[in-house]
């Protein structure tokens, strides 16, 4: 659930980590940025920084693009907090060029959103409704129902962002 922990998600992807061991394959680039973003409501910035550090620097270590760009995205989305805004603006910028390279409209739906993330959140409304117009397009191009609510959420957290109270109130 979201804003919850999920114990048993926790375990297993620390059981999925001990099982890997500690090589610097895709797959524990990918574990421990999908750990760090479980421990939202577990743990410390700090433990789930460490954790995203090293998947960031495992994943470079493979050269992997699609890998990099998975783990900047969740990086990017992840322990959102005024002190690692560039760093998340960054993250969002690399992966974005990363999918825009291979052409991958799921990586660049998650860059944008990391993207629009940070824009609102470093107060950069522009960029914002920028993103959020790209994302609402992404998302009916690639046809995730999952993706367009997504983006929806994003669109009324813009508009509230904005004070524009009667496109928020037509979006309820």
């Amino acid at each position: 659930k979201l804003g919850e922990r999920d114990d048993e998600r926790i375990v297993a992807l620390e059981a999925a980590l001990a099982a890997i061991g500690e090589g610097h394959t895709a797959e524990r680039a990918l574990l421990l940025a999908t750990l760090s973003g479980e421990l939202e409501y577990a743990s410390t910035l700090e433990v789930r920084a460490d954790l995203m550090d090293e998947a960031v620097a495992i994943a470079r270590e493979v050269g992997d693009p699609w890998v990099l760009g998975t783990v900047l995205n969740r990086s990017g989305v992840t322990s959102a907090v005024p002190q690692n805004l560039e760093a998340r603006r960054a993250a969002s910028a690399e992966s974005l060029a990363i999918a825009e390279s291979l052409g991958d409209l799921t990586l660049e739906f998650w860059a944008r959103c990391g993207g629009f993330q940070a824009a609102l959140g470093g107060g950069d409304i522009n960029t914002a409704e920028t993103m959020q117009g790209i994302l609402a397009d992404l998302a009916d191009e690639i046809g995730r129902p999952s993706f367009r609510w997504l983006a929806s959420v994003f669109e009324c957290t813009y508009l509230s962002a904005i004070g524009d109270t009667g496109r928020l109130e037509e979006q309820a």
